[in-house]
């Protein structure tokens, strides 16, 4: 049977309209934004609890302490200062934060793995260094992994001017945190109570 010309064309049923480029392009990427976005929450959250046990290091304890302590604690403010910086600028995909995420990895990781295992081989305190060791690996395999996340190609390309112009075209495409975020996150806030808890009553 031969078609009509004249008939009202008929929209396919059940058919999705066909997704833009711009759709395609972010779909593509969006699991690379997402882990990005995501550590950087917990670089945020890293920073702020550094931050907190810094400033009440220095509220409880600053008149019994000697200079060097106090340049330790106003060190580790500033860490704490540069995580959540960095984390704001991975959350936002800020092509500056690829920079700083090297720069914590050559001034955190590489000085703390001569330090705890100077500490873990040499101290009595067997429990309270593995506990140390644990919290060294697991940021090291964060760091580690972070350093991959914005240096790879997919990561260069997210962190472009062009990537960005893609996001705001494709607004209505939603990202979830991953599971093993909050995973990371109860891990280290179970690692900072058992550390609390054991200087309070070790002390």
């Amino acid at each position: 049977m031969s078609e009509n010309p004249y008939a009202t064309p008929q929209a396919p049923v059940g058919n999705m309209p066909p997704e833009t480029e711009q759709e395609v392009i972010r779909r593509r990427y969006l699991t690379h934004e997402t882990a990005i976005k995501s550590v950087g929450f917990l670089f945020c959250f890293v920073g702020f609890i550094a931050g907190l046990a810094g400033l009440m290091a220095l509220v409880k304890h600053v008149h019994l302490m000697t200079s060097a302590e106090r340049i330790v604690v106003v060190m580790i403010l500033g860490l704490g200062l540069l995580y959540f910086v960095v984390g704001i600028g991975l959350r936002y995909l800020m092509s500056w934060a690829k920079a700083l995420v090297a720069i914590i990895f050559g001034i955190v990781i590489v000085p703390f793995s001569f330090r705890i295992a100077h500490d873990f081989i040499l101290s009595r305190a067997f429990v309270l260094r593995f506990v140390d060791l644990i919290v060294f690996v697991i940021a090291t395999i964060i760091n580690g992994y972070v350093l991959y996340l914005v240096s790879c190609k997919k990561g260069k390309f997210v962190f472009s001017d062009e990537y960005q112009i893609v996001i705001l075209d494709t607004s209505d495409l939603k990202y979830k945190t991953p599971v093993v975020l909050w995973i990371f996150v109860l891990l280290l806030l179970f690692l900072l109570a058992f550390k609390i808890v054991s200087a309070v009553f070790g002390s």
